[in-house]
């Protein structure tokens, strides 16, 4: 199995609605991308339209995709990507994120177009990899992509739905990658394009003993019962291989192996670029905590290399799936 690291990289503030964005956080990058090549990781940024238009912010990206030591893709947010409508969830940094999958398909095609331009005009080449905002991925969104020539996505978060909160439910999605159908993300298919899920696993026996279970428990997120039942029994699930505040590195490592156990021949790691910045997430508000989300990605890593672990990018992957590898 192969540690696919993804950012998405973006604003420091992107849920104060009506500010000024902020970019901040780019100048926490340099330390993640030294911690990534001291475990020969190459890893992938994936942007919005506020970062593509960061002249120092690109230039950084820049050099690195040129040396090879990165992937920089497109993240799609509907509230920052021009162009914008006067109406509820389509004015420029609106109060209501919306979810791209919940957009008119002209609209959602603008967006896109305008995206992929701006991350190409800036890099020099344009974007073979993408990540939805929120995760709002959906069919006809995945046959944009393929119009636009990319190749691969990373938004689909299987056993998890986010239909409460106005998102796509992706509770009956693979947990390999495959060609999505035409009229079904869920479904494998036919498009030109490879979905790579993040990696979200279900370790509870009782989970993997019974899918339908599962799928339940996945349709409860966003809702009152879904977050008490997280706070107690029978917690969080599944469980994201992104790094965590209440956890260390033994959580991402038994996601880890329980995806080696399932055969998937990737594991997609992510994280927010604005969680590397002290106060720039909930989750790591100050500079104590951005070490200690730090530590425990190094201990990971370094486990991993231990094991003989390798590394690629979401491009170096649809790659390795395009050869059969």
């Amino acid at each position: 199995m192969r540690l696919i690291v993804t950012v998405d990289t973006e604003a420091d503030n992107q849920w104060d609605a009506g500010r000024p964005l902020r970019l901040e956080n780019l100048h926490c990058l340099p330390a993640f991308q030294t911690l990534c090549r001291r475990y020969d990781i190459r890893p992938t940024y994936l942007i919005t339209t506020e970062v593509a238009e960061d002249v120092q912010g690109m230039q950084t990206l820049r050099d690195w995709a040129e040396q090879g030591e990165a992937e920089v893709g497109a993240h799609l947010h509907p509230w920052t990507t021009p162009p914008f409508q006067d109406s509820a969830g389509q004015r420029a940094n609106d109060p209501q994120h919306t979810f791209p999958s919940q957009l008119p398909l002209p609209l959602l095609k603008a967006k896109l177009e305008t995206l992929t331009r701006q991350v190409e005009r800036t890099l020099g080449r344009r974007p073979v990899s993408f990540r939805a905002g929120r995760f709002g991925m959906h069919a006809p969104l995945a046959g944009l992509l393929v119009e636009q020539g990319y190749r691969v996505d990373s938004s689909v978060t299987p056993g998890l739905s986010w239909h409460r909160l106005g998102g796509p439910d992706f509770t009956t999605a693979p947990l390999a990658p495959y060609h999505p159908d035409e009229a079904d993300i869920c479904r494998p298919g036919r498009l030109a394009l490879w979905e790579i899920p993040l990696t979200m696993v279900y370790t509870r026996q009782i989970f993997r003993r019974w899918p339908a279970l599962a799928r339940r428990y996945g349709r409860l997120n966003g809702s009152l019962a879904g977050r008490l039942m997280r706070l107690t029994w029978p917690g969080p699930q599944p469980l994201w291989l992104r790094p965590s505040p209440r956890r260390d590195e033994r959580h991402l490592l038994r996601v880890w192996q329980e995806a080696a156990r399932l055969g998937l021949p990737f594991g997609v790691l992510m994280l927010h670029s604005s969680e590397l910045m002290p106060g720039g997430s909930p989750y790591w508000p100050t500079p104590a905590a951005v070490e200690r989300l730090f530590a425990q990605l190094e201990r990971f890593f370094a486990l991993l290399r231990e094991a003989g672990t390798p590394s690629c990018t979401l491009a170096e992957a649809g790659a390795l799936l395009d050869e059969g590898a």
